[in-house]
């Protein structure tokens, strides 16, 4: 149902990363199943006063015990430092403390301007020196289109110097509080299962490298996780517990905001009339309501005062409506109708129920069994399964698809499958019991190689990690970094005013010498009559007679058939010859216009005379420029003119 001519790179990334998924999950399971059945096999053919099934029985009743003997908070401080602990070794020893993503990047970067009061900050030049990926320029300066909500928790560990701790710190505030969740949420007879599930969402692979990086993600699962305690204190009486509810449900919304408006009632509302029915939920909705309003008043605000009104998301400022919920094209330009919806969450479900504790055994399948097969959920497993089900279901609504789009929910997904596997071992006979036993002992240990192998696969080669490391100055530096030519095309189309669900596919569908003269005038401001002829047309269709190209240093490019560049194309390719480096890894490391404190400021290399107002804005600072000097070497900090006459000022012929 995906395929690269419909659904464009995405498609083709999450059908690839499915068919390797469920390779996994059906010849693992086929593996696991049948260990599991030579077990059983073992087990009742043994003498019966000295069973293996006896065996498996005892080390069954001691490791529950195990589980069952610490109180609460001595069991939830354990969890809690073991999942900050973890995803703090990932943040150090794999990823260096850098960031893998734009939208960390962007996130970060204001988190930095709110910690020091400012919604935004002026550019002292061209936009297009600065313009990354997901952020804009707005009526109060340089933003990015996230919500607030994130960005003000991260400013909190930015002034205290734990950016890169964040992310652990919250992880491991969400599984502490899954602990003590779960102990309430469950009967007494299944605190062995809650406890479990809690601890292996601590050491889940998938979890834990998410955390490390500090994502919106930690952000609206500590808040849910807050969001689920509170409520379910709320049931012994107080309405100050309700209002803490309401407080947790709006920071979640106030991170992730369609993922608060639908597990927020889940883990509260969801709870009391689990709990209490319609009247306990009538009497704690008022001070629930009360704790919620603040922020969505202060999103209200954010969204009018940045983006124009209180009901537009910088997402929609940024990207147009087709960044939006429902079946339309994307902001790409590539369709999302039922069908891609369909193919798109079931590839996200298969993913994640792999990568949620890497095991051969899929989390999700073995959790979707049960609640198909179980004749009656538990006390409490029903708000489980809408935490866990609930979210696929609105993501399918959503057009940007991924399983970190389900992480809030991946606490539920494992909750279930523990119950699964529980429910399944207490129907079994003695036999099957050691059987079943043994499948899940061997699924989990199993599990370990394939988590070690993917946070090996997570860590930085070395090429990479040349490029995105911040060079270091002895003075007060202006550092310009030589981004692709394509890069540089694409920011100068939206510091002139195009929207971003515009220039994705018109950067498909154009000769790229075209699009950079068509940029360029509309930079300078030239009228519609004035602007060079190029394909508008917003499709995900290939254009006929245009071919990619390969330039030399990897950039890429495309060239209508027939079609001459000019010297001035020429040159911008030949700037790239030796290769190029992206701005966004490196521009969140240094000083940020309004933010000078003697760091690098980081800036996009646009050639000489286009770089003349950015030197102009900054006179006091030492110009240099991140980039290659020479095909296949490492990137090196050059004196800015060694540089500008090394990589622009001689013309090459058109490739």
């Amino acid at each position: 149902m995906l395929s690269v001519e419909r659904n464009g790179p995405a498609g083709s990334d999450a059908l690839a990363r499915a068919e390797a998924s469920w390779g996994l999950t059906l010849w693992g399971g086929v593996l696991v199943v049948l260990l599991g059945a030579a077990a059983a096999v073992i087990a009742r053919r043994a003498p019966p006063r000295s069973s293996a099934a006896s065996v498996f029985e005892r080390i069954g009743a001691d490791f529950a015990k195990l589980l069952t003997g610490p109180s609460t908070p001595r069991l939830a401080l354990v969890a809690a430092m073991l999942a900050a602990g973890l995803s703090a070794i990932v943040a150090i020893v794999v990823y260096d403390r850098l960031l893998p993503g734009v939208d960390e990047m962007a996130q970060l970067i204001q988190a930095r301007y709110l910690g020091a009061g400012l919604l935004g900050a002026p550019l002292p030049a061209g936009a297009e020196a600065w313009l990354i990926p997901n952020m804009l320029v707005t009526a109060e300066g340089w933003t990015s289109q996230y919500p607030p909500g994130h960005p003000l928790v991260w400013a909190a560990f930015v002034l205290a110097g734990l950016r890169w701790a964040a992310g652990p710190l919250l992880f491991g505030l969400m599984v502490g509080l899954l602990v003590a969740s779960f102990d309430r949420l469950l009967p007494v007879e299944h605190r062995a299962h809650g406890r479990l599930a809690a601890l292996l969402v601590a050491v889940s692979p998938f979890a834990v490298s998410i955390a490390a990086v500090t994502p919106s993600h930690v952000t609206a699962g500590a808040a849910g996780a807050a969001a689920l305690y509170a409520a379910l204190r709320t049931t012994d009486g107080g309405r100050g517990w309700a209002v803490a509810a309401g407080a947790a449900v709006g920071i979640m919304v106030l991170a992730r905001p369609w993922t608060g408006l639908v597990l927020g009632p889940v883990l509260t509302l969801g709870v009391w009339l689990q709990r209490g029915g319609i009247r306990h939920a009538l009497r704690a909705i008022g001070p629930w309501t009360a704790g919620g309003a603040p922020s969505a008043l202060l999103l209200f605000w954010y969204d009018a005062t940045l983006f124009g009104s209180p009901l537009t998301l910088g997402y929609e400022a940024l990207h147009g409506p087709a960044h939006g919920l429902g079946l339309h094209a994307d902001p790409w330009a590539y369709p999302y109708g039922l069908r891609d919806a369909l193919a798109y969450t079931a590839s996200d479900v298969g993913q994640l129920g792999v990568s949620l504790l890497e095991s051969p055994m899929s989390v999700t399948l073995v959790a979707a069994a049960y609640l198909a097969a179980a004749p009656a959920l538990p006390a409490g497993l029903s708000v489980v399964a809408a935490w866990a089900v609930l979210p696929v279901a609105a993501n399918a609504a959503y057009w940007f698809h991924a399983p970190r789009m389900l992480f809030e929910a991946a606490p539920a997904w494992i909750l279930l499958a523990v119950f699964a596997i529980a429910h399944a071992h207490r129907r079994a006979g003695p036999a099957l019991r050691a059987g079943i036993t043994a499948g899940a002992a061997i699924a989990l240990l199993a599990a370990v190689p394939f988590a070690w192998a993917r946070v090996r696969a997570q860590a930085w080669n070395e090429e990479t990690l040349s490029r995105i490391t911040a060079p270091e100055t002895a003075e007060p530096s202006l550092v310009f970094v030589h981004a692709p030519w394509d890069e540089r095309i694409a920011s100068t189309l939206q510091a002139a005013g195009m929207r971003n669900d515009s220039i994705q596919p018109i950067l498909r569908r154009n000769d790229t010498c075209a699009l950079h003269r068509y940029a360029l005038a509309r930079l300078g401001a030239a009228t519609p009559s004035e602007l060079p002829a190029i394909d508008l047309a917003q499709t995900h269709e290939q254009r006929s007679g245009l071919g990619a190209l390969l330039l030399q240093g990897g950039t890429r490019a495309s060239r209508l058939d027939g079609e001459a560049w000019s010297a001035v194309c020429a040159r911008e390719a030949a700037a790239d010859r030796f290769g190029s480096i992206a701005l966004a890894p490196l521009l969140w490391q240094g000083d940020l216009p309004s933010l000078e404190a003697g760091r690098p400021l980081f800036v996009r290399d646009h050639g000489p005379d286009r770089n003349r107002a950015v030197l102009a804005a900054y006179p006091n600072r030492r110009a240099f420029v991140w980039g290659y000097e020479s095909a296949g070497g490492s990137p090196v900090l050059m004196p800015y003119e060694r540089a500008m006459s090394l990589l622009w000022a001689v013309p090459a012929s058109a490739p």
